[in-house]
């Protein structure tokens, strides 16, 4: 797991440089997006949180992944081998739900009050779905 988190600094929060391109006018000086400052991004410190986990599913069409905080939703969905790594998130707890389509029916699970830290990945663990 150490290496998954050491993975998410490396390839996603170091290379956060590029949202730099996305200063508004009406943001003071060096603020790139609410309490996202320039000289944060560029001193390679992390400015959102990920999710991770995995899903069994092994009859799904389709998986996804959707967290909401009740002002943002993120979404997501599995790589072939069920794992998923979602970044983007702020600070704060989220209801993540996994939903499945299996046989044209959609199965779920809810996992309530996950918390997100910026520049950490939260694992949720293994969820499992199946008819």
């Amino acid at each position: 797991m150490i290496w998954k988190i050491s993975l998410y600094m490396l390839f996603v929060a170091l290379p956060a440089t590029v949202i730099t391109s996305a200063v508004t006018p009406n943001e003071p000086d060096g603020m790139i997006a609410e309490n996202v400052f320039e000289e944060d991004v560029e001193a390679g410190i992390p400015t959102d949180g990920a999710l991770m986990g995995s899903v069994i599913a092994p009859k799904a069409e389709e998986v996804s992944v959707i967290a909401t905080n009740g002002e943002a939703t993120i979404t997501g969905t599995t790589k072939e081998n069920g794992e998923f790594f979602i970044t983007g998130f702020e600070e704060g707890m989220y209801k993540v739900i996994v939903e499945a389509t299996i046989n044209g029916q959609t199965e779920s699970q809810v996992l309530q009050n996950v918390e997100i830290v910026t520049g950490e990945a939260t694992a949720i663990g293994t969820v499992t779905l199946d008819e």
